[in-house]
């Protein structure tokens, strides 16, 4: 049984989440393709202002069209290992099975032979980066 301070800080993170998830989508329809490129190889963010309100497609829309999308967003890269997430902002699709463990093996082998490489991000993984990083 839930206590009404926690359903209340329960709707207040989710609140959270969604209003972040709004400003990386607005910020990243205002990006060209090099700049999400150099975001998605790197995971260096640009550093540009929020664009203003009116710019965006999603300032046009509804609250409950914006959650529904939020939610979405979620499901797609919800249940998904680190590794399939990379393998899929890399190549743009899931991977089966096979590719997987071809993917894992390519990887263990840059390890061994020293090889640095920057992994790219999926864009799972930029929404918890962003919220550890502070970005806004």
């Amino acid at each position: 049984m839930t206590t009404a301070c926690e359903t209340r800080l329960a709707c207040l993170e989710n609140e959270l989440q969604l209003r972040r998830w709004l400003r990386l989508q607005r910020v990243f329809e205002t990006m060209t393709a090099n700049e999400l490129e150099a975001f998605a190889i790197t995971g260096v963010w640009v550093d540009r202002p929020e664009p203003e309100f009116g710019l965006s497609k999603l300032d046009s829309m509804d609250r409950a069209r914006l959650i529904r999308l939020w939610k979405t967003s979620l499901t797609i890269y919800a249940g998904h290992s680190r590794s399939e997430l990379d393998f899929y902002a890399i190549h743009g699709y899931w991977p089966t099975g096979r590719e997987l463990q071809r993917n894992r093996e390519q990887v263990s082998n840059r390890k061994e032979s020293n090889h640095i490489s920057r992994p790219r991000h999926s864009p799972y993984s930029l929404i918890h980066s962003s919220r550890r990083e502070g970005v806004k």
